[in-house]
């Protein structure tokens, strides 16, 4: 787990009487608090020959030791950019590695499709792999200004009216080709959205099988899902999962939520229907929050990338995952039931920021390290 300043910088001195661990709504007595800075010279001691500078991790194998290193996997939903968007947010991915130590480990994932690379210490070949990265999304269709909020509004009976005559004006023939459009756009959005999921829940799966603290970056510009109950585009319960399986496999997942909604919506070749005032924070909210989640979930953060392509966002996961605190905490007899458990995690320190999964499951007769 993180604590964090402000800026992000990484909060030490705190002791084990600092913490509050409520497991299942419950206390439990924090045993130990140890603060570990990645890169220094202690945390490196010992590192066997196996995990030397420039060596991969093949198929992310079992039994891998991180031996204090950091392993960032980076995941681009390519889907979710189009090819203007991506560029940018690739070059950004690149100075973030370049700036990184020769001892972390870095590995890609563009998915549903694009070039992958294992955690390795080459970080040149990650760089290489990102210049394949391109954005997918694809507007296509008479209709392709509808944002969001009018799909999901649309499909739940809201203001159906007003966002008719939005895109159709005086052709009042078009109603039914909006209506049937925006049907086979919440169709197309679940498929979407639960492949990625899917594949993102598989990658995770596949990073429990290394020992230690893991940080996946995700850059996304959103995942449509309706905010209204039985609402569509309808993705279930895939978020938690994906949240609950990061933090079952000790995966800290920080979301890169791009968020260009505004400067497109107002770019020249913008088609004049989607100019109008919408409400802004939601169409963010209504992308973002299932990002949001994901991340709070497993122990890390969304942070929202409104101009720049993120260079300041990679720049804060950088400087709050140098160092973490690993807590020995004593669990209850009713902790080790070996299924997931609600877990809280404060602090007694001013002006902090906890970043702490939500979710632990603990075995059988032993301290929970954390």
């Amino acid at each position: 787990m993180h604590v964090v300043n402000r800026d992000g910088s990484p909060v030490p001195g705190l002791t084990a009487d600092d913490f509050d661990v409520r497991i299942g709504g419950t206390r439990r007595r924090v045993v130990s608090a140890e603060f570990v800075r990645y890169g220094e010279e202690s945390a490196l001691v010992g590192v066997p020959e196996s995990s030397a500078p420039r060596e991969g991790v093949p198929g992310i194998a079992a039994g891998q030791v991180l031996s204090g290193r950091r392993l960032f996997m980076l995941a681009i939903d390519t889907m979710s950019f189009d090819a203007a968007d991506s560029r940018g947010m690739v070059v950004a991915a690149q100075r973030f590695i370049d700036q990184l130590p020769d001892t972390d480990l870095v590995g890609l994932f563009a998915y549903p499709q694009g070039p992958r690379v294992e955690p390795t210490t080459d970080h040149a070949a990650v760089v290489r792999a990102l210049d394949q990265v391109s954005g997918a999304r694809v507007s296509a269709g008479r209709f392709s200004a509808l944002q969001p909020s009018e799909i999901v509004d649309f499909l739940a009976g809201r203001d159906r009216d007003a966002i008719t005559l939005r895109h159709c004006g005086a052709d009042f023939n078009c109603g039914s080709q909006l209506a049937s459009e925006i049907a086979s756009m919440a169709g197309q959005l679940e498929i979407q959205a639960q492949a990625g999921l899917g594949m993102l829940r598989e990658l995770v799966d596949r990073m429990a099988q290394i020992p230690d603290r893991k940080v996946l970056v995700l850059a996304s510009a959103g995942v449509v899902a309706s905010d209204r109950a039985g609402g569509r585009p309808d993705i279930g319960d895939l978020p938690e999962q994906v949240g609950q399986a990061a933090a079952r496999a000790n995966v800290t997942i920080y979301s890169l939520f791009v968020d260009h909604g505004m400067l497109r919506q107002f770019r020249a070749e913008t088609r004049t229907a989607s100019r109008q005032m919408l409400n802004v924070a939601r169409e963010s909210a209504l992308v973002g929050r299932w990002l949001d989640h994901i991340a709070g979930v497993s122990g890390g953060t969304m942070i929202e990338v409104l101009v720049d392509s993120g260079d300041a966002a990679y720049a804060r996961i950088a400087r709050e995952t140098g160092a973490r605190y690993l807590l020995a905490v004593e669990p209850g007899e009713s902790d080790r039931t070996g299924r997931p458990r609600r877990v809280q995690v404060r602090v007694n320190a001013r002006n902090v920021t906890v970043r702490a999964r939500q979710w632990v499951v603990l075995p059988n007769n032993e301290l929970s390290p954390r």
